[in-house]
């Protein structure tokens, strides 16, 4: 009896506890409730627009990056030595494929403090160059036009034109830039404003790239890239969902219509003041917003309609800013905080009813200890959690950016390789060129002289990555003001080796110069300890070496490098290569070799020379397999008739 009355005092502890916890969290719902109905209209709201925010600001920093990159590239080409404003067919072969692969640059500028500046356009079909020395010429002004696809010039003029780059409001801001710690100028973004020579509306990104203690008159050169605020325009109008193109605007620091989407009312001129909008609702958030800037999101009614709006800065630079505007309307925002009510009500019961009861009361008086702990340790894990994200996030901003610099300068160094060759009666000539996954320092390059010969040079830069294509570049320059030298070897190694001295670093190039008489019937050649290229003579059906020695360019100064030379016969065969060929390695560590290279070359020199490169190509990548090539293959094969 004793415990059968204890069993019943049990059981009516806990009904009665039941009754007690069901009541309070009937009493607790409804009081969520009506505080959830209070408070869900505007979490609702501003979570929406916290959300369109977010994203806009993704995608505006992601479209103003490739800018950012450019500039950073164009200081590291000066910092080589490969700017020469001076030289506008050098400049445009560094920045017509820069400005191709960045459709969001319209337009490059340069300035000097001399007032000599230097515009690279995008136009239509068409490239144009405006060159001005306000100091020398006065107002007049040297235009020139090239074709799109070829970059071949088509046209030369001048113009008059009162134009001077140092009263240019990018100009002016790099200029006045400080430098940061490290000695570095940083990105000075201009406001918004007309283009001179376009008249289109825009903003400017200017690098000073001069030296670090200089000032006033003595600021060295400018560069500046010019950016459309129509482009500008497409990350409200393209890049965010249908749904949220509505009501969002970009606004400048002093409140003009930078841009706004166009479903957001009658388009308005771009940079018109906010209170001259053609969109009603935003001149009345505007001002309401300017009585508490402190506030970020708020509510407000025009014309009978509520709206939810929300201001959120995009910081583009230290001195330069955008706010970013999204206005929602109330009557959208309700079936959501509806239908969130209606689950709920659904949800919220069953939940509480489940889970409630004794469960309930026994976990509070036994989990208080445990609960403390995993708060501590939750605590912590989230402190570390933040530590790592935000390390996370330097790194990947990082590689981005180093992603991208080695992508514009593969493409730009893949311009430097020739894709047509000379077509030279006597002589068959073909050249491959087989990049490797990361930057490599291969090049060649042709000299004809009017059908009676030709020269060729073929190089490879020590080491990879953007240095070694920075040196490519310093080579195919070089070429370019030393070509009418390529009939004598020697000499044109030795102006080669003049161009690059101390300007390589830590790297060097090897390189090989010969030229083909066809009058005589016979090959020049001198070398730059590169590897000694191979000859099949057909008349003795045997393979030899074009061995000459020579320094390598760039470390050492050499003034006379030595030449040799030879008959060459119908049906000889000549094959140029660099040392990715011969030095690509097996799983086993071993080389293709000179040794299997010339064997090769015996074996099949009555192929078509076409057919010969490319089954040689193949051979080479069949050896190394699968593994991951480790140096670029140029090769170049002439076949004498």
């Amino acid at each position: 009896m004793k415990r059968s009355g204890t069993e019943h005092g049990i059981q009516f502890r806990l009904f009665r506890n039941m009754i007690l916890i069901l009541v309070g969290a009937f009493g607790l719902i409804l009081l969520v409730a009506f505080i959830y109905s209070s408070l869900s209209l505007q979490r609702v709201g501003q979570r929406l627009i916290g959300s369109i925010t977010d994203r806009l600001e993704s995608e505006l920093t992601g479209y103003f990056a490739p800018v950012q990159t450019g500039l950073r590239l164009a200081r590291s080409w000066s910092e080589r030595g490969l700017l020469q404003p001076d030289n506008t067919e050098q400049m445009n072969d560094l920045f017509m494929p820069l400005l191709t692969s960045t459709p969001i640059i319209s337009s490059l500028n340069t300035g000097k403090s001399n007032g000599d500046g230097y515009l690279l356009l995008r136009h239509r079909n068409l490239w144009r160059n405006r060159i001005v020395r306000p100091d020398v010429w006065g107002h007049r002004t040297q235009w020139f036009d090239y074709d799109l696809r070829t970059m071949r010039r088509i046209a030369d003029y001048k113009r008059q034109l009162d134009y001077d780059p140092r009263d240019r409001p990018w100009y002016i801001g790099a200029v006045q830039s400080q430098p940061n710690p490290s000695g570095e100028y940083p990105v000075y973004w201009t406001e918004p404003y007309t283009f001179y020579t376009t008249g289109d509306p825009g903003i400017t990104a200017a690098l000073r790239i001069g030296p670090r203690t200089s000032v006033g008159s003595d600021a060295g050169l400018v560069i500046a890239y010019d950016v459309l605020l129509t482009d500008i325009g497409r990350i409200a109008t393209e890049l965010l969902p249908e749904a949220d193109r509505d009501h969002v605007f970009l606004l400048t620091q002093d409140l003009h219509v930078l841009t706004h989407s166009r479903r957001a009312g009658p388009a308005d001129t771009a940079l018109v003041p906010v209170n001259q909008s053609n969109f009603a609702p935003l001149r009345t958030v505007v001002q309401e917003w300017s009585r508490q800037p402190e506030e970020s999101t708020f509510r407000t009614e025009w014309n009978g309609t509520i709206w939810w709006s929300g201001f959120e800065k995009f910081q583009l630079s230290p001195d330069r800013a955008f706010w970013m505007v999204v206005l929602l309307p109330e009557e959208g925002l309700i079936g959501k905080q509806l239908r969130d009510r209606q689950i709920f009500f659904i949800i919220a019961p069953i939940l509480l009813i489940g889970v409630l009861g004794i469960a309930f009361v026994s976990a509070r008086f036994y989990s208080r200890p445990i609960k403390e702990q995993l708060e501590e340790t939750s605590h912590a894990l989230n402190d570390a959690h933040l530590t790592i994200y935000k390390q996370f996030k330097v790194l990947e901003r990082r590689n981005l950016e180093m992603e991208e610099d080695l992508s514009l300068a593969r493409k730009t160094q893949q311009q430097f390789i020739a894709t047509e060759f000379p077509s030279i009666p006597g002589l068959r000539i073909y050249a491959r060129y087989e990049p490797m996954q990361q930057i490599g320092g291969d090049y060649y390059d042709f000299f004809e002289y009017d059908g009676r010969g030709l020269g060729l040079l073929i190089s490879d830069v020590s080491g990879h990555g953007i240095p070694a294509a920075l040196i490519t570049a310093m080579m195919r320059m070089g070429c370019a003001l030393h070509h009418d030298m390529a009939a004598s070897p020697g000499t044109l190694l030795s102006h080669l080796n003049r161009h690059l001295f101390e300007r390589t670093g830590d790297h060097f190039v090897t390189a090989f110069s010969a030229y083909l008489d066809i009058n005589n019937r016979s090959v020049r050649f001198a070398n730059a300890g590169h590897c000694y290229p191979l000859v099949y003579r057909a008349a003795q059906d045997d393979v030899l070496e074009m061995a000459v020695r020579g320094l390598m360019l760039g470390p050492f100064i050499m003034e006379d490098y030595q030449e040799e030379s030879f008959a060459l016969n119908s049906g000889d065969r000549l094959l140029f290569f660099t040392d990715g060929l011969i030095e690509s390695r097996n799983a086993r560590e071993e080389m293709f070799g000179e040794q299997r290279l010339a064997e090769y070359l015996k074996q099949a020199h009555a192929q078509p020379l076409p057919e010969f490169i490319d089954s040689l190509i193949t051979i080479v990548t069949e050896h190394h397999g699968e593994r991951i090539r480790e140096d670029d293959i140029a090769l170049i094969g002439i076949d004498i008739e």
